[in-house]
């Protein structure tokens, strides 16, 4: 058997996504185990388990959040990279993206507005799965 070396440039936000993809297959694997009789659930119902699952997962204090926030906090809060909070900046809120504002080139959002956006969230996908 030939072993075979091939060299990959990543970014610093490519390998964070990659950490925090294997931290999660990590907590996940060694909170629930691996069931290989376990039938595969769709897409959507996998995305709305884990979205339960997060919600009940005791570290998610969001009493703990400023009042103000900044992408990491949210990024923080989410278990997403700061880059997709961004984007998620550039995105109209009808379409699904944070209310926000500028601070000359910083970004901030209300809590409240956090708030409410996770609310819709929630609708959009209980909706879908009720249709």
């Amino acid at each position: 058997m030939k072993e075979i070396i091939i060299k990959v440039q990543f970014s610093e936000e490519m390998i964070q996504s990659i950490n925090e993809l294997v931290t999660n297959v990590l907590e996940n694997v060694e909170k629930n185990g691996v069931n290989k009789s376990e039938k595969l659930l769709p897409s959507k119902q996998k995305e709305e388990q884990h979205l339960k699952e997060y919600e009940n997962k005791e570290d998610n204090h969001i009493d703990e959040l400023p009042e103000i926030l900044t992408a990491q906090d949210i990024a923080n809060y989410l278990k997403i990279s700061r880059r997709r909070v961004y984007g998620l900046y550039q995105l109209n809120p009808e379409q699904g993206g944070i209310p926000n504002f500028s601070i000359g080139n910083s970004h901030r959002v209300v809590k409240e507005d956090f708030l409410d956006w996770i609310k819709e969230k929630k609708q959009e996908n209980f909706k879908k799965y009720t249709e």
